[in-house]
């Protein structure tokens, strides 16, 4: 679950607006990071080949950091059978 701060300035008070930060959790920023790969690989075959071509899910998060895509290995490795239609890519465990 999201949480949310906020940060009400001198200068936001005085204008009657405050700013609303959201901060997610690690396990929404894994969430979120699983979905952006699934899309990637489905809309994107030299990703989604990149991606199935990786040796260890170090790799493949290395791979989705590249692209911009925040995901954690261990996420990944929970998920390795979803990320493709295929069920792949499969790391040896």
């Amino acid at each position: 679950m999201a949480s949310f701060t906020q940060d009400a300035t001198q200068a936001g008070s005085q204008a009657g607006t405050t700013e609303c930060h959201v901060a997610l959790s690690d396990s929404e920023d894994s969430v979120d990071g699983l979905h952006r790969v699934k899309i990637m690989a489905e809309s994107n075959p030299v990703f989604a080949m990149a991606l199935r071509s990786t040796d260890t899910t170090e790799a493949a998060a290395q791979l989705a950091q590249a692209h911009g895509i925040v995901v954690s290995p261990e996420a990944l490795w929970r998920h390795r059978g979803t990320l493709t239609e295929a069920g792949l890519p499969t790391w040896r465990g």
